[in-house]
């Protein structure tokens, strides 16, 4: 391959990987707002959602410990940390683990809930990684970690990275996101959303941007499954409403999706469900292949 099909590859998966997506970049705060909403209002939604985060958060770690990308030694750096989940969780075998969020309200809760467990070995750092001069030392840590989150979004963001880490760095990203009723209503009601396979381009353009800038990216998926009974009530319809558009929605379209629950559940469906799977690449510093042409893309 010479240089100019390398560089044409390189443009297309950068393209790829920067393009916008979303279930991410639908609003860092809206985010936040929405997290706070189903922790205040939506008890029952919030239980279900941290069953699941406990099983994700100890699928990333089982993968990265077996792959000796977590160790008791090591300094990580949780690039879009939000509330500290992931944070709190790898502080309770490393050394120390600073946590980076754009939010000072989602790393102050995750503080709480450091306090809470014990943990003095975590720290936090307020910035947005894709802009900001961040006061952190090159190559100072051993595992710079991102999962489902905006910040490592371009380019510029994936070569800080690699500038921050002296041994590893892992991203995880959704591949596909099935919800059975999510996708009926959005076909008959609406007639409209996203291709719930399309978060699978991102895994390729990034797995393809550290080969052929020298990594062996080494990958892993984790497919959860749910069966939850059938909600109608209003925060259900809501939130819903967000996942098939995408976007702030108004109470007009807010009643819509509720009207579309209460006729399935009146038709007998009395369950829904989902399935997520995600993608988990590990890309570890030095020892890269030699390319010829070399690039030293990333």
């Amino acid at each position: 391959m010479d240089r100019m099909e390398k560089k044409k590859l390189l443009d297309r998966f950068t393209a790829l990987w920067e393009a916008e997506d979303p279930f991410q970049n639908n609003g860092l705060k809206r985010r936040a707002d929405k997290w706070g909403f189903d922790a205040k209002q939506d008890a029952e939604t919030a239980r279900r959602l941290q069953e699941r985060l406990v099983k994700r958060i100890a699928s990333a770690r089982d993968f990265l410990t077996v792959h000796g990308a977590l160790a008791s030694t090591f300094h990580v750096l949780d690039v879009g940390a939000g509330p500290l989940h992931f944070t709190n969780d790898f502080a309770t075998t490393v050394c120390s683990v600073t946590g980076l969020d754009h939010s000072e309200f989602l790393l102050e809760a995750g503080l709480e809930e450091s306090k809470r467990r014990g943990l003095t070995n975590v720290r936090t750092c307020c910035a947005d990684f894709r802009t900001a001069d961040i006061p952190l030392a090159e190559k100072g840590y051993d595992l710079v970690f991102s999962s489902i989150t905006p910040a490592v979004g371009t380019v510029s963001a994936l070569r800080k990275m690699n500038q921050l880490s002296r041994n590893f760095c892992f991203n995880s990203s959704f591949l596909e996101t099935r919800n059975e009723v999510r996708d009926r209503i959005q076909e008959t009601v609406f007639g409209t959303g996203l291709d719930p396979s399309m978060h699978g381009e991102r895994f390729y353009a990034l797995w393809n941007m550290l080969w052929l800038s020298g990594y062996k990216p080494v990958v892993g998926y984790y497919t959860e499954r749910m069966t939850e009974p059938l909600r109608t009530d209003a925060a259900a319809a809501h939130r819903m409403a967000e996942e098939i558009l995408l976007r702030p929605v108004t109470d007009v379209e807010v009643e819509r999706t509720r009207v579309a629950l209460e006729e399935l559940l009146a038709a007998g469906q009395t369950t829904n469900v989902k399935e997520n799977t995600y993608g988990y690449i590990l890309w570890q510093q030095g020892n890269q292949i030699r390319h010829n042409p070399p690039s030293n893309f990333l």
